[in-house]
């Protein structure tokens, strides 16, 4: 059974933990500079760029992780190619060169048909021959995830590379599902942010998909160049207090329109009672709770939206169902391993 390399076992490592801790820790109280009588040390710089840090590391672990798959990957090949007699070559060849799905004229004809415009000064023989080897690559792709999903399946790597977790709060927040679920999914996001409106039905699969295991949190990160996502989160607060933020939210991640006029034709819809929704709308008592969205969200590296925190996780940006499903796999596995 194939094996990931574990850490070298006894006391040496732990050693070299303690001891590179006592150097950080050292070294983040000593000076950054000194301007007069002012000395700005390590750790104050970290806090300074802690958000930037966070996202390095999550970058990081990204390279790390693609890497070590790939890795995985060619030693899965590797080896299965060995029980074969093969070279890594042969095995690929007739694995998955000979078994890749060909395309038919059909398929060839309706991509072709699809991308007319790219191929607007292209000889229509040229064209074709490159739809034809870009349909051809797809085939030989998909039936080497196949093949590999069988040698994972048979050999079962045990992969040891953890994720950057953070600990992030939800804040108070409106939420959806048991707080006590085994995964609690945290999204900062922006009304106005298109990519925002293009995640809410792939949070929606999630939470069909999942049911009690997911517990989902909305946190407000308005942008500063989106003039509208402020008044819209503050909106959206305004008929939390009246009971209603769920079915306000979601017409007005809908809305393509925000303005002051909209969100309260919006309330009317929703049944809110309007004039206690439109003293709230012109006051500022959410000012210093979006603050606080906006500053936890910068506190663990959120710099655009929407983002996402599954058990701690990061996730960037609108992603497909898979990528969720991806990650709450993992950690659910790995809650069942605990």
């Amino acid at each position: 059974m194939a094996r990931i390399p574990k850490s070298i076992p006894g006391l040496k490592p732990l050693i070299l933990l303690l001891v590179t801790g006592l150097l950080i820790a050292t070294a983040s109280a000593e000076p950054a500079a000194v301007i007069g009588e002012t000395t700005i040390t390590y750790q104050a710089l970290e806090q300074h760029v802690k958000g930037q840090l966070l996202r390095l590391e999550q970058e990081r672990y990204e390279i790390l992780r693609a890497g070590l798959y790939e890795l995985i990957g060619d030693q899965l090949i590797a080896l299965a190619a060995e029980a074969k007699d093969q070279t890594s070559e042969q095995f690929l060849a007739d694995e998955v060169e000979s078994k890749a799905a060909q395309p038919d004229s059909a398929q060839i004809q309706e991509v072709y048909n699809s991308n007319k415009k790219h191929f607007a000064d292209t000889p229509i023989d040229e064209a074709i021959q490159e739809v034809t080897e870009y349909l051809v690559g797809q085939s030989k792709q998909r039936r080497y995830r196949e093949v590999l999903a069988a040698l994972e399946e048979q050999y079962a790597p045990r992969v040891s590379l953890r994720p950057p977790v953070l600990e992030v709060g939800t804040g108070g927040r409106p939420s959806l599902g048991d707080a006590s679920a085994p995964i609690t999914l945290i999204e900062f996001s922006d009304y106005e942010c298109h990519y925002c409106k293009t995640a809410e039905p792939v949070i929606r699969e999630v939470l069909e998909a999942y049911g009690d295991k997911v517990h989902f949190v909305y946190r407000d990160y308005p942008l500063d160049f989106h003039a509208n996502a402020r008044p819209a989160a503050q909106a959206a607060r305004c008929a939390e207090q009246q009971g209603q933020f769920w079915a306000y939210h979601e017409k007005l991640m809908a809305s393509e329109d925000l303005h002051q006029e909209q969100y309260q034709a919006i309330a009317d819809e929703v049944g809110i009672e309007r004039a206690k929704f439109d003293a709230c709308l012109t006051s500022d008592d959410f000012s210093e709770a979006i603050d606080r969205d906006i500053a936890d969200g910068e506190a663990v590296g959120v710099s655009g939206t929407p983002a996402f925190f599954i058990n701690g996780r990061m996730i960037s940006g609108a992603q497909p169902f898979a990528r969720f499903k991806e990650l709450i796999d993992e950690e659910l596995e790995r809650i069942a391993g605990e």
